[in-house]
């Protein structure tokens, strides 16, 4: 009689067993939990770029000034209709002080009595500017000086005006001014950023200038026959500088009688 072997089991080399079974779980199990950790924490920062980002849109401040571009958007333009325009003569820019950053005033301002009957031109002495970049520094260092050094309620000019062609909002129409000891009642303060002794402004500020005075005429803050003056008939300085003064002199309101 043949002798029948019995043949073993196959081997169980790759058979599953219950404890691989479990590992193999726990592992998809974990492997599970990271993965939603992962897509929640991407989710989460995802939505804090977002967020910052259109944040940085809308915010004005955060715009840099460093082209002309962008200067043109942080600026308020005015037509001034007091003539036939021609091509952009009769457009005058004006920088507000939120946007050259001012710093609040320190104490209630007196207010002028409107509309002002006089205008008083000074140079601010220091480096000219002709980018709204430049020139928003150098007012923005003429309050801090104003302030901190002489001790005053805020930047001393009613407007400053730039190389830029811009007119900078210093205390504005409506503030009396600390710009000529003992005369600053009844009188507006303007000063063209610059030392102007030998140096001619450039056209564009001068024109701002004008526009300027007579934005002020149209909107009944400047009285139409108002008396312009230079800073140094009423107090011992070289401002607003001798060729700025001589310029000012020839402007049909300059006047020689300060009182």
């Amino acid at each position: 009689m043949e002798k029948i072997e019995k043949k073993a089991p196959e081997s169980s080399k790759f058979e599953t067993t219950e404890d691989d079974k479990e590992k193999v779980k726990s592992c998809w199990c974990y492997g599970s939990v990271c993965t939603g950790w992962l897509l929640f924490l991407f989710s989460v920062v995802s939505i804090i770029m977002i967020v910052v980002f259109l944040s940085m849109r809308g915010d004005p401040d955060c715009h840099e000034l460093s082209d002309s571009e962008s200067e043109e958007e942080e600026s308020t333009t005015i037509d001034i209709e007091h003539a036939v325009p021609t091509d952009e003569e009769h457009l005058l820019r004006i920088v507000s002080r939120g946007e050259w950053e001012a710093r609040p005033e320190q104490h209630e301002p007196v207010h002028l009595h409107l509309p002002t009957k006089r205008v008083i031109v000074a140079h601010t002495a220091t480096d000219n500017c002709t980018t709204m970049f430049e020139c928003i520094k150098v007012v923005q260092d003429l309050q801090k000086f104003h302030l901190d050094t002489h001790g005053w309620d805020d930047i001393g000019y009613n407007f400053l005006i730039g190389g830029d062609g811009s007119a900078y909002e210093g205390r504005g129409w409506e503030k009396q001014g600390a710009h000529t000891k003992n005369y600053n009642v009844n009188a507006i303060g303007i000063a063209f950023i610059g030392t102007f002794n030998k140096n001619t402004p450039p056209e564009e500020q001068l024109k701002a200038f004008k526009n300027l005075l007579q934005w002020g005429i149209d909107t009944q803050k400047l009285d139409e026959n108002y008396k312009l003056f230079g800073h140094r008939q009423f107090s011992p300085t070289s401002s607003p500088g001798q060729v700025l003064y001589d310029i000012i002199k020839s402007m049909p309101h300059w006047s020689e009688n300060i009182n």
